[in-house]
């Protein structure tokens, strides 16, 4: 059940919910929908949410093979979030921003995470899982095997606020700083991780 993308990102409107389809429960509860972003080197974000969308949610996902190889964009292989979004339930896997920051998802709005995996995503410059300027909360998810020219292989923090909950970060790396984290302004917390 993959959905390949050939004609660029997918813009999310506001009050949105996209649901996929799942097998099993619990421990053994697999998703079934991958949204595959095309790869390089034509494909574009998988999903673009614009400034001013809210309500948009991705549940139950595998958001993979995005790319922001493209010259239209370089920044958010797998997700570009500018409004309001929550993720839950969902695998961002095997995105990359060459050029620019957020291999798995670029964030300047308002981002949710719960319960997610983000892994073997890749970026140019920082924060290849998640690179943030905005809001960001994330709760239960992991972030494994991501890596990156610059800083934060799996997440950077420059400016906004961040709060990561009973998260756990293993086996990313950063050719520079945080080879898990990076923070560069704004205003952090992280517990039970």
């Amino acid at each position: 059940s993959t959905i390949t993308l050939s004609n660029g990102t997918l813009n999310i409107p506001s009050y949105t919910t996209i649901q996929g389809l799942t097998t099993g429960s619990g421990a053994t509860l697999t998703n079934l929908i991958i949204v595959n972003g095309g790869g390089a080197p034509n494909a574009s974000s998988v999903f673009t949410e614009g400034s001013g969308i809210t309500g948009a949610v991705l549940n139950n996902l595998t958001i993979t093979n995005g790319n922001t190889n493209n010259g239209n964009t370089f920044n958010g292989g797998g997700i570009n979030n500018a409004g309001m979004l929550s993720i839950n339930y969902s695998t961002i896997s095997s995105n990359a921003a060459l050029h620019g920051h957020g291999g798995g998802v670029y964030n300047t709005g308002m981002l949710t995470v719960n319960n997610s995996t983000f892994t073997g995503n890749y970026a140019y410059l920082d924060g290849t899982g998640i690179y943030s300027t905005g809001t960001l909360i994330i709760t239960n998810s992991t972030f494994s095997a991501n890596g990156n020219s610059g800083d934060g292989g799996a997440l950077e923090v420059n400016g906004g606020t961040a709060t990561i909950t009973n998260s756990t970060f293993v086996a990313n790396s950063a050719s520079y700083q945080g080879g898990a984290l990076s923070f560069q302004s704004g205003t952090s917390t992280i517990a039970r991780s």
